[in-house]
């Protein structure tokens, strides 16, 4: 288990306290010149254009975290060094660290999901009345899948 994945009885600081929502991904970059990672950086752009806290868990190798995280920084994010590599636990890191920060919504997303941050609204009112939410796309529009009404997990 993640040491960092423990959710709090109550927030240990307040960031994100009053935030609309709060949005987390997993990264992972060995090339600073890889598309990826370039809309990696866009969507970071746009997560702070839209006032989105954005919170960056990544797994880079030592020798190019620093320059993954310095350019995530740049652009507005908070970035975590990642305790376990791999998406899925990248982000219920990132998702744990904004809980504990306050955040009652959050977006998990793919970093190079450039649009994401201009949804948010949509996003915010439908946690709103359901815990889970699906973003998909016919070839008309977009859909958000309502999977679960609100719930209280205990883990």
């Amino acid at each position: 288990m993640l040491k960092s994945a423990e959710l709090k009885d109550k927030p240990i600081a307040t960031d994100y306290l009053g935030v609309d929502l709060v949005a987390v991904t997993g990264t992972f970059y060995t090339d600073p010149n890889d598309a990826r990672f370039r809309l990696s950086l866009n969507t970071a752009e746009n997560m702070r254009e839209q006032d989105i806290p954005y919170i960056v868990v990544d797994s880079s190798p030592e020798e190019h975290a620093e320059w993954v995280a310095k350019e995530h920084k740049e652009r507005g994010a908070t970035v975590v060094h990642a305790e376990v590599g791999g998406i899925a636990t990248q982000r219920i890191q990132g998702a744990v660290y904004a809980a504990n920060h306050g955040a009652e919504k959050v977006l998990s997303s793919e970093p190079e999901k450039t649009l994401m941050p201009f949804f948010s609204e949509e996003i915010s009112r439908g946690l709103d009345s359901y815990d889970v939410l699906v973003i998909g796309r016919t070839l008309k529009r977009l859909r958000i899948v309502c999977l679960q009404y609100n719930n209280v997990l205990n883990a």
